[in-house]
């Protein structure tokens, strides 16, 4: 197929494959650039490449700024597959280009879709594929049919959803804290930890912003790390913001609109709109950053909190949900150890405003008020976000959780020994039992070397490795294919 590309390359139009990160088309499309480029990027990376057979479109009339103006078209039919054959159904999806002249539609640069119809002088006879409902069914009460490339969309939307929330919950945790106070000097101590735990992330680049006790030019260090916060939330082009998690939310539930619900589909495809709409107003006012970030920051969590809702309450327990639930509890824990093991790393772990920082990010800050009539103790705190079972966000329920899911695989079920995923797991929720949170309130200025810091340490370094034992097991394509008449 590339060698037939590269010798006709005057005959086809040549597009990328896949869209980028952002969602938006940067760029001119392939064909714009040299020859010579463009055959060694196809010879590179063929299959980052689609060649399309160059035709010669007919035109229709548009409407367009209040005139009509000809525009190229094309129908996209759709057939019907049967033992005998291909059959077009009536009609399709008609595709405007958005310039005259323009031999190439694509939505990316303005074109447009319209349902066609075709109109008939008498009623038209009803056929479906579908069987007579009048007929005797086998009642059924599982969907196992689930391949392993949907199990994989299910178990990636659970993380880049989980993803989202956890790094809105950190920046809005973060940026409510960096505002300088009225001496210049930035909201501590709960911020370092915030601040390393996105750097550890990937969501913010490391800089000179962490704290290294030196007062000096604290205030260029907290408007610095306020410019960073913002492209952590804003910025289309960095692939760790905000931003760009929700665009592959949205990007997943479109290749799965046909497994979510209505309300689902909407909600995920929604998700964005909060960030582009304040990043408008950011552009056409001069409208405070920070302000505008929590803002979109508050508008945009009760949506994800709504999806997550969804998928918790409506969706039937089949094996989709498991891996969606696993991805989301995998994505929250990995997350979380990372936070706590940073928080254990400060010269001021047990300052109640570093722990209040803490319960504020993992959603548990009323828990713990209800319970303890104290200021933020360091034992409570890390016995509450750590090893409580009746919290579902402790580290011990994610884990739990995960475990439980793998129990109910087909895999799991037919083999006697646990897969490689259920004894990293094992292991981890043996260390998290064993502990004593009681140990952080004698390890004065000595945390990090508790064996709570080193169980944190070693439990953000194996949950990676979880991740891909349970890919391993249950989502890496097979070799066995199916074919049409098998």
């Amino acid at each position: 197929a590339r060698e037939h590309v590269l010798r006709h390359l005057d005959q086809l139009f040549v597009k990328p494959a896949f869209r980028p990160h952002s969602g938006r088309d940067l760029g001119l499309p392939p064909n714009a650039l040299p020859r010579r480029e463009l055959e060694e990027r196809i010879r590179f990376q063929p299959h980052g490449f689609v060649a399309q057979e160059r035709v010669e479109l007919a035109t229709a009339p548009g409407w367009v700024d209040g005139r009509l103006a000809p525009r190229r078209y094309a129908l996209r039919v759709c057939l019907t597959g049967s033992r005998g054959g291909f059959t077009a159904m009536p009609g399709g999806m008609g595709r405007v280009a958005a310039g005259e002249g323009y031999g190439l539609i694509t939505m990316q640069r303005g074109g447009s879709t319209k349902d066609a119809w075709v109109p008939d002088s008498e009623p038209v006879e009803e056929t479906t594929l579908l069987h007579d409902s009048g007929k005797p069914v086998e009642l059924k009460r599982a969907g196992n049919n689930l391949p392993s490339r949907v199990a994989d969309c299910f178990y990636w939307l659970g993380r880049y959803t989980e993803r989202a929330e956890s790094t809105l919950r950190l920046l809005r945790a973060t940026l409510a804290r960096c505002e300088p106070g009225g001496n210049n000097r930035l909201v501590a101590p709960g911020l370092d930890p915030l601040v390393r735990a996105l750097v550890h992330q990937g969501i913010i680049p490391p800089g000179h912003w962490l704290d290294d006790g030196n007062p000096a030019g604290e205030a260029s260090r907290a408007h610095q790390l306020e410019e960073a916060l913002i492209a952590a939330v804003f910025d289309p082009e960095k692939p760790s913001s905000l931003r760009s998690v929700l665009a592959r939310v949205s990007d997943l539930a479109l290749v799965m609109r046909d497994r979510l619900s209505t309300d689902t589909f909407r909600v995920a495809r929604s998700l964005i709109e909060p960030m582009v709409e304040m990043e408008k107003r950011l552009a056409e006012t001069d409208a405070l950053a920070t302000t505008s970030a929590l803002s979109a920051l508050h508008r945009t969590l009760p949506m994800l909190c709504a999806l997550e809702g969804l998928a918790a309450e409506n969706m039937t327990r089949t094996q989709a949900w498991r891996f969606l639930d696993m991805g989301v509890r995998v994505e929250r824990c990995q997350f979380l150890s990372v936070l706590y093991w940073r928080g254990l790393q400060s010269r001021a772990a047990d300052h109640p405003g570093l722990l209040e920082a803490l319960l504020e990010v993992a959603d548990n800050s009323i828990t713990y008020r209800s319970r303890y009539s104290i200021l933020p103790n360091i034992a409570a705190v890390y016995d509450l976000l750590m090893m409580d079972t009746g919290s579902p966000r402790s580290l011990m329920s994610l884990l739990e959780a995960v475990e439980g899911h793998l129990s109910h695989l087909p895999r799991a079920q037919d083999s006697a020994l646990p897969d490689p995923a259920r004894r990293l797991l094992l292991a981890a929720t043996t260390r998290l039992r064993l502990l004593d949170p009681n140990e952080l309130s004698g390890k004065q200025g000595a945390w990090s070397k508790s064996f709570v810091a080193q169980a944190l340490d070693a439990l953000r370094l194996e949950l990676p490795a979880i991740s891909d034992a349970i890919y391993a097991t249950y989502l890496a394509p097979t070799a066995v294919t199916r074919s049409r008449g098998g």
